[in-house]
């Protein structure tokens, strides 16, 4: 399962031609043991790797100029099998796709995200923009 975007579906995601402000869904699943490979970390849980790369991105995230709307645990699965259950949702509101493509463009956020990657065992992320609704 992936944890970070494929080259190409990224190249799509920088080529679009939507604007305006962008929300992103995110869907976690931790890994049990954050798995840091080579680099010189303490060993850890994948949720406290997470919560790491938490603490080194929001300086990012808000200088980006974006807003957390919400983040949770998932308590259980309602719709789905438990096999695509995830652990934590944060929802996070950009003022442009651009912001988001520049703060993960930025060499210090892709220094940290080391963390991030660790963290997961899956993740999707799930970038949309306001629509008409009938509600």
């Amino acid at each position: 399962m992936a944890i970070n975007p494929d080259p190409q579906d990224l190249a799509s995601f920088v080529g679009a031609d939507w604007e305006g402000p962008l929300t992103m869904v995110n869907l976690l699943k931790f890994a049990d043991q954050a798995d840091y490979g080579e680099a010189d970390e303490e060993p850890c849980t994948g949720a406290e790797a997470y919560a790491r790369y938490g603490v080194l991105a929001a300086p990012h995230v808000m200088a980006s100029g974006a807003t957390i709307l919400y983040q949770g645990d998932v308590k259980f699965m309602l719709i789905g099998d438990d096999s695509e259950a995830w652990d934590e949702v944060i929802v996070v509101k950009y003022p442009s796709r651009q912001a988001f493509i520049d703060m993960v463009g930025n060499p210090e956020y892709q220094a940290l995200s080391i963390h991030r990657t660790a963290a997961l065992s899956r993740a999707a992320l799930l970038p949309s923009v306001h629509g008409e609704s009938p509600f």
